[in-house]
């Protein structure tokens, strides 16, 4: 009985206003998606004149550019309440976790993974508001 009065509440408050911690998830997300936007550019730009790795550094630079639009679409997911995001944030933030650890590990991994765990902490915290979305239209 009283999970339901609060999972109400939960969903009364965010009709209302946006919760502090939507608004922070919401934040992080776009600060993954810069930071993708960002690295895909460098990568584009790198400066190599070998010719085996410019082609390799534009494939990269294309995942890159592919995990920010990811981001920015689960980005307006929160925004329009879109139940597909709790899940979608998931992945792809575990994926970049993953994928950061197991690549050699520099000052760039650190910051996608510092930004992906505290995007991936904020997500989960969210998990009661996902859940929500689920009721609404």
């Amino acid at each position: 009985m009283d999970n339901n009065i609060q999972q109400n509440n939960i969903e009364n408050t965010y009709k209302t206003k946006t919760p502090i911690t939507m608004r922070v998830l919401q934040v992080l997300i776009l600060i993954n998606a810069a930071i993708w936007f960002v690295f895909g550019v460098l990568a584009l730009l790198g400066g190599t004149t070998n010719p085996d790795q410019v082609s390799i550094m534009r494939k990269l630079s294309l995942f890159m550019f592919g995990d920010a639009a990811i981001l920015l679409f689960i980005f307006i997911g929160t925004i329009k309440k879109k139940n597909w995001t709790y899940t979608a944030g998931l992945i792809v933030l575990v994926v970049n976790i993953v994928l950061s650890v197991t690549d050699e590990f520099g000052v760039a991994d650190f910051i996608v993974i510092f930004a992906s765990i505290a995007a991936l902490i904020m997500l989960l915290t969210n998990k009661p508001i996902f859940d929500s979305f689920k009721k609404t239209k």
